[in-house]
């Protein structure tokens, strides 16, 4: 189905493995949901990249395309990890799942990037890890620009539309795309039936900065954009993934099984920089006993949405001028004398998890059925 835009703007616990309650394999005979994944992988990115290859056909849904943003890493980076990532999704993946390129650089500001974090490549500089294919035929442009992907995401949510599906867009990385393909298309707002979104603070914890989170503040201008645009902004925020690390005898215990599976040891060699090498930084400096890994609890929940079992619906706005909270996403909790001033919620802010499903599901990512061994944490 052709696309084409008239106007085009470029601005700027103990948990066993065998544990399958975190499969729902009832789709209530709806039609599968369609699911774009925008990320700037990134080890953590990476994580739920696979772990969407492993579970989306259990949980009724079609992965449709993966868009490479810059980010973590810069965009031919992030191209090239999500072709080394698409060879794990699955029997198939890279026949049916296409690479969209997208943005390079923010709207309006500096690029930043996490490279001292994920490593020069975003993958951890691993050692052993594989190129995926790309391009390969339906794979999008990786030229200059990204109209092209804005082309075919379009495409993709018109024909979602025509045909019944339910569009989800889960965006794990800057907001960049998304606010570009919004700002092109407006009718995104209304054909999206979904819209996650991994960033965000909502106590000004930041990770990047004193108070922001780095999704958010990589482009405060697009994410603003897109809090303003959307009606429901889904938000798995940095706060709850640091309440929800995998514990590290889960998460050893998973990782030892890589000599089995080939999709494990992937993710073993990418791992081992941030969550092996780097293990104290968790506990000293974040003050957790496990592994943070938030992207995958975005992707996890974009697939179960039943798996958040506390959530709120707030306004939320991102503040684009403050010398010291520039790119801080502030929230009306509805406690102040402010509370209702800015308008009404645009946000489903998720509080808390399942624990058990949660870790349940990410300690299985890509184990098949008949060979999951039961193993403690």
């Amino acid at each position: 189905m052709a696309f084409s835009f008239e106007t085009l703007s470029t601005d700027a616990q103990s948990v066993e493995l065998n544990d399958t309650s975190c499969v729902n394999m009832a789709t209530d005979g709806k039609k599968p949901r369609w699911l774009i994944i925008d990320n700037d992988a990134g080890v953590d990115d990476a994580v739920g990249l696979v772990l969407a290859g492993t579970f989306a056909a259990e949980y009724g849904v079609v992965v449709k395309a993966l868009v490479a943003s810059y980010g973590n890493v810069n965009r031919d980076n992030v191209i090239r990890n999500n072709s080394r990532c698409r060879r794990h999704m699955g029997p198939g993946a890279e026949e049916a799942i296409p690479i969209l390129p997208g943005n390079e650089r923010p709207l309006v500001c500096e690029s930043g990037h996490a490279s001292f974090w994920h490593g020069a490549d975003g993958l951890g500089d691993a050692q052993g890890i594989h190129d995926g294919k790309f391009p390969l035929s339906h794979d999008g442009d990786a030229g200059p620009g990204c109209l092209n992907m804005m082309v075919r995401v379009s495409e993709i949510a018109q024909e979602a539309h025509d045909t019944g599906h339910e569009l989800v867009y889960c965006s794990v990385g800057p907001l960049t795309n998304l606010a570009s393909l919004v700002r092109a298309n407006p009718k995104l707002k209304s054909q999206i039936s979904r819209l996650v979104v991994m960033g965000c603070t909502g106590s000004a914890h930041g990770n990047d900065s004193l108070t922001g989170e780095f999704n958010i503040i990589t482009d405060p201008e697009a994410a603003s954009i897109v809090f303003k645009s959307f009606p429901n902004v889904e938000v798995i925020s940095w706060e709850l993934t640091t309440k929800h690390a995998i514990p590290w005898p889960l998460f050893d215990t998973w990782l030892g099984l890589a000599a089995a599976h080939p999709a494990v040891d992937f993710l073993s060699r990418i791992l081992h920089r941030c969550y092996v090498a780097r293990r104290r930084h968790h506990e000293d400096h974040q003050k957790t006993s496990g592994a943070i890994i938030c992207d995958a609890l975005a992707v996890a929940y974009t697939l179960d949405p039943s798996i958040a079992t506390e959530s709120q619906s707030v306004w939320c706005g991102v503040e684009l001028e403050g010398r010291l909270t520039r790119g801080q996403t502030v929230v009306d909790w509805g406690t102040s004398q402010a509370a209702g001033k800015f308008g009404p919620p645009n946000c489903t802010w998720i509080h808390e998890f399942d624990a058990q499903r949660w870790n349940s599901m990410l300690s299985l990512i890509h184990i098949s059925e008949p060979t999951r061994p039961r193993l403690i944490s």
